[in-house]
């Protein structure tokens, strides 16, 4: 079994969000799995390493607000289905999350805990 080397749980699940690089327009994806420190989600197209963006994400605690974050590209691959056939212009991307504030954090943290939970993990 390979060790894990993540710093934070790491759960997955699917959440709304978009993305920006210049906070004037805006693409709508959903989080495929998310950490205090990072997360991976679905991009239309294929983003640099080390480029910045600004994200809102939905989280279920709060429901009719957007936790926004800024986060850097670790690495940006293309979406392959099992029989490895491209998904037609679609990127997985993982992100890791920069300037993130001490309440950003713990409410990310409070949620996968939460998740852990109710999941029995």
């Amino acid at each position: 079994m390979e060790e894990e080397k993540r710093k934070a749980i790491r759960i997955e699940k699917s959440l709304v969000a978009l993305y920006s690089k210049d906070e004037k327009t805006w693409d709508m994806t959903h989080v495929r799995n998310i950490s205090e420190t990072g997360m991976q989600l679905t991009t239309m197209y294929s983003l640099s390493q080390d480029e910045n963006l600004i994200f809102l994400v939905k989280i279920p605690f709060q429901p009719f607000e957007w936790i926004e974050l800024q986060g850097k590209v670790v690495e940006s691959t293309e979406l392959k289905t099992v029989f490895e056939e491209s998904v037609a212009g679609t990127q997985v991307t993982r992100i890791k999350f920069v300037n993130l504030k001490e309440e950003q954090k713990n409410l990310i943290r409070e949620y996968v805990d939460w998740f852990l939970e109710k999941e029995g993990l």
